[in-house]
């Protein structure tokens, strides 16, 4: 006579060994890392409240096995630093304007979109340098109007 499966469950629960008990403790914890992990890794690629839920409900249901490397495979490449403007303008040599926040190279001394002033030319020196400074870069001179 066959023994019905929710039987069988039971008798395997109710005869648990300190080795059962341990092993699933540690896939537990490794499941509650691994979701963990998730949150922090695509909270730091994405602004995108939905695609992080998304993910991590994907490790969270898909378990480490499955739902971890399908979570690698599709989560965004770069992280959400990678994308920032003012990196793209150090490697690229562009300034902001302050006055209407368009982008000029480096080299301009007015911007293209509004014509206001991006450098100004130090008293003493007569360096040129950009207008946010406080002090000229060149002498240390004061950026001061009078």
């Amino acid at each position: 006579m066959q023994i019905p499966f929710a039987e069988q469950i039971v008798s395997v629960f109710q005869g648990n060994t300190d080795a059962f008990t341990w092993s699933i403790g540690l896939i537990l914890f490794i499941w509650v890392v691994a979701i963990l992990w998730t949150m922090k890794d695509i909270g730091a690629r994405t602004h995108s409240v939905w695609i992080q839920i998304l993910c991590i409900l994907l490790v969270g249901i898909g378990t480490p096995v499955v739902g971890l490397p399908l979570y690698r495979l599709l989560r965004p490449t770069r992280y959400k630093w990678d994308r920032m403007w003012w990196r793209e303008s150090l490697a690229l040599q562009i300034v902001q304007c302050y006055a209407c926040g368009s982008r000029n190279p480096l080299y301009h001394d007015h911007c293209v979109a509004c014509g206001s002033e991006l450098t100004t030319k130090c008293k003493e020196c007569k360096h040129h340098y950009q207008v946010h400074y406080e002090y000229c870069p060149a002498c240390g001179a004061p950026n001061v109007e009078e």
